[in-house]
């Protein structure tokens, strides 16, 4: 008799799990929480589903308690030379753009559209619109209950290995959902992806808490930046984190760099360099109790206080291939060259229009020269210095809603190399239930289609 394997979440590594799974000769049966599968894939990669990454190090990108984990596998069981393989078996033809791996056809639906054809002629039974309100694991005294019961408000199926991959709360906002706070206008992602935590911890597993990552930041206050929203550049970001109401060397440490794109927007920052940065950000509700104490602080600081009470900072660096010493040079023989012309010339073919006021501003603390002709050696060397690092208070991330992925989810040192729970026996996880996450780029993709396979083989045998 076949195994009977049932799948929660019909994503990216629900699919894969069931196909993985009944390859290996399970009977699987598919439970999804929306009317549709594969819901969240199409819109990946701007409908255009990144699907891996050529890149030689992705073992080593990712994040979170499943980190190790994640390098494993995704290094020595299922690499990304075979998640190509397999999508080839399927029919899938591939194309590489800049480090990143598409269908052939720049569309995400072609990807879905393989893997559910193989669903159905391995004969994957797919149930939607299925709320699971509990598990029970096999009651070995029990004969009736002697393997799991997974309960909806209209049936109990039973099976002899689950798999929870019920996606994430990235694209949908659950938090409150998943903290038991009701809000009935929260999508069924949302509450598919808040119920698998919830399941998984009602069998005893920890969370670790549910945040967004690769999400714009919020800026703080009513920045003049506001003015440039819309306006994209080439930036290298650098985020910081003060253990000190005083910005000093000392006090200041250096999350995480990237160099890329950088999006101004009307509430902050945004931009792939931005995504890849957010996911070092406190938790939401860490930022919260930081507010409160930055607050607190602030009512008890002196009138004469003037630097920012803070926790994070972005650094911007607008010119990451020029040395200091370059754009002085740079700097100097134009303005010997524009002595007669306005100061905000000086910048023009350099940097974007929108930005050059207020670098200017900044540079000059809030007294720019006029021309050319004014701007001193101590100006210039401020100039650069403003270029080259200038600073965004940041008040925290956007929400789920805005988020590509999710960061946490059930605690890795719970689970084994088979992705097996270490409490319940033939228990498993894949892809974003679990407590890892990546950069941008397929990283996440990659580990949604290693984990789902792996789980679908191993809870099969």
């Amino acid at each position: 008799m076949p195994t009977r394997v049932i799948v929660i979440g019909a994503g990216a590594s629900g699919l894969m799990a069931a196909i993985s799974a009944a390859r290996t000769g399970a009977e699987v049966t598919v439970l999804e929480a929306q009317k549709k599968a594969g819901r969240k894939l199409l819109s990946t990669g701007n409908g255009r589903c990144n699907l891996s990454s050529t890149d030689p190090m992705l073992p080593e990108k990712y994040h979170g308690s499943g980190a190790g984990l994640a390098s494993l596998l995704t290094a020595e069981k299922m690499d990304a030379a075979a998640t190509l393989a397999f999508f080839h078996s399927l029919g899938l033809l591939t194309t590489e753009k800049n480090g990143g791996i598409y269908p052939y056809t720049m569309q995400a639906s072609s990807v879905l559209d393989v893997l559910l054809s193989e669903t159905r002629r391995l004969r994957v039974k797919m149930k939607f619109s299925q709320e699971i309100t509990s598990i029970l694991p096999p009651d070995k005294n029990n004969s009736v209950k002697s393997c799991y019961q997974i309960v909806t408000p209209t049936w109990t199926y039973q099976a002899d290995a689950v798999i929870l991959a019920c996606g994430s709360t990235a694209s949908a906002n659950c938090e409150a959902v998943f903290q038991m706070q009701t809000r009935p206008a929260a999508s069924a992602n949302a509450r598919a992806f808040s119920s698998g935590l919830q399941l998984a911890q009602s069998l005893g597993h920890s969370i670790v808490e549910p945040r967004p990552a690769l999400v714009p930041l919020v800026c703080m206050g009513d920045f003049p930046e506001r003015s440039c929203a819309g306006v994209r550049c080439h930036a290298k970001v650098t985020l910081l984190h003060s253990t000190s109401r005083f910005w000093t060397d000392v006090t200041t440490e250096v999350l995480a760099s990237e160099t890329g794109e950088l999006q101004w927007t009307n509430y902050g920052l945004s931009g792939i360099a931005i995504f890849q940065l957010s996911r070092f950000m406190y938790s939401a509700k860490a930022q919260k109790e930081d507010a409160k104490k930055m607050s607190a602080v602030r009512k008890t600081a002196p009138q004469t206080q003037t630097q920012p009470i803070v926790n994070y900072v972005v650094d911007i660096d607008f010119f990451p291939e020029y040395e200091e010493s370059e754009l002085d040079v740079l700097l100097k023989k134009r303005v010997r060259e524009l002595s007669g012309e306005s100061a905000s010339v000086l910048l023009r073919g350099i940097l974007n229009e929108k930005l050059i006021p207020l670098v200017l501003q900044r540079a000059g603390m809030g007294h720019p020269p006029a021309y050319c002709s004014e701007i001193s050696d101590a100006y210039i060397k401020e100039l650069i210095i403003t270029m080259k690092n200038y600073r965004m208070l940041i008040d925290g991330t956007q929400s789920f809603d805005q988020a590509q992925i999710c960061a946490g989810g059930v605690d890795c040192a719970e689970v084994t190399e088979q992705l097996e729970s270490r409490l319940h026996k033939n228990l498993y996880f894949a892809g974003e239930m679990l407590d890892v996450d990546g950069p941008c780029g397929g990283y996440n993709l990659q580990w949604a289609w290693t984990s789902g396979y792996l789980a679908g083989q191993y809870a099969a045998e």
